[in-house]
């Protein structure tokens, strides 16, 4: 069980004793709190899915991200110049980067 699936059903515990208790308003304010925790505890495990399970490595996608610009610009060799603007856009990030892509 992860930290948070803990904490929730802790909060999930106090909304109990809050319902024995009639404090029906803090009742319901830690039960919206547990549902909107779960909710986006949810939503990130799937944008965590969607992203090969884990954090984006900032290093592995800057290289991913200079593939990608030099392959095109290979190819734009073949297309006659076409993909100029890329090239500019390619000088523009290294000189705002610091370094060549």
């Amino acid at each position: 069980m992860s930290m948070i699936s803990k904490q929730v059903k802790e909060i999930r515990n106090m909304v109990s004793v809050l319902h024995e208790e009639k404090r029906y308003a803090a009742e319901e304010i830690m039960r919206q709190a547990a549902d909107i925790i779960e909710s986006l505890s949810a939503k990130l495990q799937a944008a965590n899915m969607e992203n090969g399970g884990g954090w984006i490595d900032g290093k592995k996608a800057i290289e991913q991200i200079e593939n990608e610009i030099d392959g095109v610009i290979v190819k734009d060799t073949y297309s006659k110049g076409k993909n100029a603007g890329l090239r500019k856009a390619k000088i523009f990030i290294e000189e705002q980067m610091g370094h060549e892509l």
